[in-house]
């Protein structure tokens, strides 16, 4: 990227050059990347509710309903070494 995208301010180009050797221009360059939200979250942990299925009618609760939620973590994650899942029937103590 560094090397090649020349739209991108010539001290930001320096700093993704040198980032692979120096933490002062790593630290520098993610300050300046991660400003625009969509390129800090391709670099962090998150989460997005992808689906929710529940009733069909309005102010009832459903008999049943389910979500899918998408976690994406970060591969450099300290939470990637302790992440641990509990079924969500454990969590809401159904049987």
């Amino acid at each position: 990227m560094g090397a090649h995208a020349k739209e991108l301010p010539d001290h930001l180009r320096k700093d993704i050059k040198a980032s692979t050797h120096s933490d002062k221009a790593l630290r520098r360059m993610e300050k300046e990347l991660f400003q625009d939200s969509a390129l800090r979250s391709l670099a962090a942990t998150t989460q997005a509710i992808d689906i929710i299925r529940g009733g069909v009618k309005v102010n009832a609760l459903p008999e049943r309903a389910w979500a899918v939620v998408n976690h994406r973590i970060a591969v450099d994650s300290k939470d990637l070494l302790n992440l641990r899942t509990k079924p969500v029937f454990q969590l809401t103590h159904l049987p």
